[in-house]
């Protein structure tokens, strides 16, 4: 079992990316050492200037970053990756939704089989295939051109300027 006294550790020093290990200069207890900054399996940091760290081993040659000074309050066996400068996060609920979220209030929601994306703007490049309903509210358009979006004619239409006017079927647009 290690012995941990608990020495919190200030960072003091860029990473030195060269290294094979995670290697960094911080300050415990007044003294200057280099240490080895770990984090758990699959994950990767690299703790900025006067991040607050745990030593974990007797020798304090081992530490762990912290955010605990931007600590977030999660329901109990809820996991959150939260990024402690932009303050972007991924929060992994009990519910199994799982939703990101940036700064600026952008969010992406997966819950029971549906996504839902909370954002000012949204791009998709590249093809787009739907395989269901599509269901638009507010005005739709193709391209860079304001022409709305015919719908097909029958018999009873109202046709004006190429425009279906009245009848069936409207314009999809309007």
């Amino acid at each position: 079992m290690i012995k941990n006294d608990g020495a919190w550790v200030k960072t003091t020093n860029k990473m030195d990316d060269t290294n094979l290990l995670p290697v960094q200069q911080g300050s415990a207890i007044g003294n200057l050492n280099n240490w080895l900054l770990m984090a758990p399996y699959g994950m990767h940091y690299n703790a900025p200037i006067d991040t607050l760290c745990m030593a974990i081993d007797s020798q304090k040659r081992i530490a762990i970053a912290t955010s605990a000074i931007d600590r977030i309050t999660v329901d109990s066996g809820e996991v959150i990756y939260f990024h402690p400068i932009t303050k972007t996060r991924i929060h992994m609920k009990n519910s199994g939704d799982v939703t990101i979220e940036d700064e600026a209030g952008t969010k992406l929601t997966l819950s029971n089989g549906k996504v839902t994306i909370l954002a000012s703007e949204i791009k998709l490049d590249g093809d787009v295939e739907i395989t269901g309903d599509l269901n638009v509210s507010g005005k739709s358009k193709l391209g860079a051109s304001a022409t709305p979006i015919q719908g097909i004619a029958r018999i009873g239409d109202t046709v004006s300027g190429g425009l279906i006017t009245g009848g069936s079927t409207n314009n999809i647009a309007d």
